[in-house]
């Protein structure tokens, strides 16, 4: 290989000036790059459609598809891939363009191989860092997705189970949670309300009656009628559910379906007297 040494990574450099195309070609080959070499950005964007270079430089001002339009489509396309401006003094403007949409740096021509031979391997460093942080961003996400899934799956079970140690103390509550939900459920979706507030009403409904845990089994299961100060201590559930509830659900929608559900719409409900 001449002395060479291979560095495994390819360069992409589109020109529409032939002479510039072998000057880079010829100076990043010696210095062990893969070298892609073409005069348009036509061609680039073709060659991209199959090929990831590790870098590109690319002259701002080009016939057909110029510099900037080519920028565009690798910045839609390669999240990670650094690429260099080349330009004249005049195009000046063009490059704050460039820069502004991006570019790692630019080099100004007649470019000097010394700058260029630098700030490739910077862009090169660049683009490696860019795509170690959207992968580890990217499986930051997944964890955060599965996590979210794992809580969402325990936050399911401890409301079933807080239902069932309900159903256990209370014969008339077995399956009165599952109804009413059901019901709750249709209704909302008569009235036109949206997925999550559906979901919202939904465990509402199974939660309703969970502050009766903190009723006493003589007066919960008592079968003559409530004395006036037993029914006064029945009517404090669905405070206490609220009460329970908070510490581990931080949704006031579903909150207040607990705390609201024996409110009644001429106003004579309870605990909040709420008249609609």
């Amino acid at each position: 290989m001449n002395g060479r040494h291979k560095r495994h990574e390819t360069i992409l450099v589109v020109d529409d000036d032939p002479n510039i195309l072998d000057t880079f070609k010829d100076f990043l080959s010696v210095l062990g790059y893969d070298v892609v070499a073409l005069s348009s950005g036509a061609k680039a964007i073709n060659y991209l459609a199959k090929n990831t270079p590790s870098c590109a430089i690319i002259d701002m001002v080009m016939p057909e598809i110029s510099g900037l339009e080519l920028i565009d489509y690798i910045r839609d396309n390669f999240p990670y891939l650094s690429f260099i401006a080349v330009s004249g003094l005049a195009e000046i403007d063009v490059v704050k363009t460039a820069m502004q949409k991006g570019a790692y740096d630019y080099l100004v021509k007649p470019v000097k191989i010394t700058d260029l031979a630098m700030t490739v391997k910077r862009a090169i460093e660049r683009g490696k860092l860019l795509k170690e942080n959207i992968e580890y961003r990217d499986l930051l996400e997944y964890k955060v997705n599965e996590q979210t899934k794992y809580i969402k799956k325990m936050f399911i079970r401890a409301i079933n189970a807080m239902i069932k140690a309900l159903e256990a103390r209370d014969v008339y509550t077995k399956g009165h949670s599952e109804r009413v939900s059901v019901f709750s459920v249709l209704l909302g979706k008569s009235m036109g309300l949206e997925r999550n507030k559906l979901n919202d009403l939904r465990i509402s409904a199974l939660l309703h009656d969970i502050g009766k845990i903190g009723v006493k089994d003589a007066i919960l299961s008592k079968p003559a009628n409530l004395s006036a100060e037993e029914k006064q201590i029945v009517q404090k559930h669905p405070v206490t559910g609220e009460k329970i509830l908070k510490y581990f659900i931080d949704n006031k929608d579903i909150l207040r379906g607990v705390r609201n559900h024996h409110e009644r719409y001429d106003g004579n409900g309870y605990p909040d007297r709420l008249k609609g």
